[in-house]
């Protein structure tokens, strides 16, 4: 969609900790005024949870250079380690943040929600409410029940054991299958802690 309307698309290189500065710094050089969008929780498809010191790294690097950054933290986990790159913003002026609660747990719901500066409110809201293919309205009377009525935390208790399994499944299929060709671990692997 982006490449319809004329925005040149860059991609950015990554390492363990998430976007490579040094290539960001590169291509900001290459290409002049940019905005930014990064994925800093569980990045599909490496699973890479940007680390707290690269978090900070790119949000001085487009602070400095005048970057509009958009974040999006697309898996949301009550007991995550890292605070997003939007903490960072005291002035609230550098990053629209969004976030969603049912993503990783009902796939499709797309219950969510937006941080964005004050001025862009109106813009933001028209493009997702063009853009958007769920109801908002009917999804966010779901999450209002659930919420209110403690289902949503029921619902969490019998669900996480089941991630749990899953999880240990899929390392233990990882390190079987996969070992001799890749390795994982440290501070922001997905199966770290």
């Amino acid at each position: 969609m982006a490449s319809a309307i004329g925005i040149n698309v860059v991609t950015v290189p990554m390492d363990s900790e998430g976007i490579d500065i040094s290539a960001l710094k590169r291509v900001f050089r290459k290409k002049g005024r940019s905005i930014l969008l990064v994925t800093t929780f569980c990045h599909i498809p490496t699973g890479i949870t940007m680390s707290r010191r690269r978090r900070r790294e790119v949000f001085d690097f487009c602070s400095k250079a005048d970057i509009p950054l958009i974040e999006i933290d697309c898996q949301w986990f009550p007991d995550k380690k890292f605070k997003p790159i939007r903490a960072l913003d005291k002035e609230g002026g550098r990053v629209i943040y969004s976030k969603g609660i049912f993503m990783p747990v009902t796939i499709g719901m797309s219950i969510g929600w937006t941080v964005v500066p004050e001025n862009l409110v109106p813009k933001i809201s028209a493009v997702m409410a063009q853009t958007s293919p769920y109801p908002f309205t009917l999804n966010g009377r779901l999450l209002e029940i659930m919420l209110t009525r403690g289902l949503y935390v029921d619902f969490l208790k019998e669900l996480f054991p089941k991630f749990e399994k899953r999880r240990l499944m899929t390392e233990a299929m990882l390190k079987k299958y996969f070992s001799p060709y890749a390795s994982w671990g440290g501070e922001a692997s997905l199966f770290s802690g």
